[in-house]
């Protein structure tokens, strides 16, 4: 049981487990969708914040190294490739 009093069951988790996945994918992806940011108000702060999100080196929740490990990706492998298109 959780806090809420709410019971949760293996099937229950595994679906959290993978929206949680899903969710981080989806981030990953539009980072890199940002590096080539074209269109919009400021296409150049769009690029320069994913260019800093790839570089940081900081591996706390939510950043490049974090996702990185959440989605069992390599991360030298991912900016290896993202630098090569």
């Amino acid at each position: 049981m959780n806090t809420s009093g709410q019971r949760y069951f293996p099937a229950d988790r595994d679906l959290e487990a993978i929206a949680e996945r899903d969710l981080w994918a989806s981030v990953f992806l539009q980072a890199i969708d940002d590096l080539t940011e074209t269109k919009g108000p400021k296409p150049r702060a769009i690029q320069d914040a994913a260019h800093r999100w790839f570089e940081s080196r900081s591996a706390e929740p939510r950043t490049f190294l974090w996702v990185c490990s959440h989605l069992n990706l390599d991360p030298a492998a991912v900016l290896e490739r993202i630098s090569t298109h």
